[in-house]
């Protein structure tokens, strides 16, 4: 990957913010199968609730590491990536838009 100061090509950008949302799916759907189990649990298990808040904070920390631009590693906004389709730090592409292609 390019230095935050040198630029690397579109598609290298394109290609690791892939790889950026596809383990942001992941660890969302890992920590909803993992709410699911522990919501299925039998109600008078004191555990419930550490395991929920264990879990939600396990994801909120692996997505603030993981959801950030892939050239210039800043925080990207959630939600807004698939609008913008570029970094609003530093205007990488990540994604192209669906018409132009």
């Amino acid at each position: 990957m390019a230095g935050p100061h040198r630029h690397s090509h579109h598609s290298d950008q394109r290609a690791a913010f892939r790889v950026v949302r596809r383990r942001q799916t992941w660890a969302a759907v890992v920590a909803g199968v993992v709410a699911v189990c522990v919501l299925l649990a039998p109600p008078e298990a004191a555990w419930k609730l550490p395991a929920l808040l264990l879990a939600g904070g396990a994801y909120g920390l692996f997505s603030n590491r993981n959801w950030r631009c892939p050239q210039c590693r800043s925080m990207l906004p959630y939600g807004r990536v698939p609008i913008e389709f570029t970094c609003p730090r530093c205007a990488a592409v990540l994604e192209w838009r669906r018409s132009s292609l």
